[in-house]
């Protein structure tokens, strides 16, 4: 699915959890260490070519060393069934990709690497090299998080630098029906962003209320910074029972 680049802009993320539960961080992820990478995929519900990148995606996120992000965006017009998971913050991050690469088309599905977009009809054999032999991947870092009475309580992230942080919440287990003309197909996703905010630095502490809408128990936390047009430090917290 393709659609030409209107506007310039970067949203970005924010995250929650629910009384009861705890946030983690990874404990196969103990850090400061280098050679993180950030796998993103840009995905939609109304893109013919995307149950592969996902499946890619999903092989990919097995790895010790990936930390994977999938944005729903939606560029579909009526009669096509909006994507429910798309957000307009990642349509603007996807936009801002394109206008730094000089590209004036959006399309999905579409992999960025470590902050990097890749170009159209990268598949695995294209980003495996990437993953296994570029020793500029991002440091990884602690997520320091707690959750009190309904709020997802993010600190110390000047674990993470001076840059601008962003801080994303993603949820497994997504599904719902898509539809391809008269085709109809459940589609099964995994680590879906369901929230983006930007923190500017020198903002450590961050406080986000629980969405009811979220399943507390998929929800996962990612926290990144970029510099100089990379990703450079990186890491993610799990929601788990208390």
């Amino acid at each position: 699915m393709k659609k030409t680049v209107s506007i310039f802009a970067v949203g970005l993320l924010l995250g929650a959890v629910a009384v009861g539960y705890f946030i983690n961080t990874l404990p196969s992820r103990e850090g400061p260490r280098r050679n993180y990478h950030v796998v993103e995929l840009f995905t939609s519900e109304n893109c013919k070519r995307c149950p592969e990148a996902e499946a890619i995606f999903k092989d990919l996120i097995k790895r010790h060393d990936v930390i994977g992000v999938a944005y729903h965006v939606d560029y579909s017009q009526p009669p096509m069934k909006p994507d429910p998971y798309a957000l307009p913050d990642a349509l603007a991050l996807q936009e801002a990709y394109a206008a730094a690469s000089g590209d004036e088309m959006l399309f999905t599905p579409q992999f960025a690497i470590d902050g990097v977009p890749m170009p159209a009809g990268s598949l695995a054999r294209h980003i495996t090299p990437l993953l296994d032999g570029d020793d500029r991947g991002a440091w990884y870092a602690l997520v320091v998080m707690s959750v009190r009475d309904g709020t997802v309580v993010l600190e110390h992230l000047e674990f993470f630098g001076d840059g601008d942080r962003t801080l994303l919440i993603l949820e497994d287990g997504l599904a719902n029906n898509s539809f391809y003309g008269d085709q109809v197909e459940k589609r099964p996703h995994k680590r879906v962003v369901r929230h983006m905010q930007s923190v500017p630095a020198g903002v450590n502490v961050v406080e986000i209320p629980l969405d009811d809408e979220w399943n507390t128990a998929a929800l996962r936390v990612v926290v990144f910074t970029r510099e100089d047009d990379r990703i450079k430090m990186a890491g993610e917290s799990v929601v788990e029972k208390n």
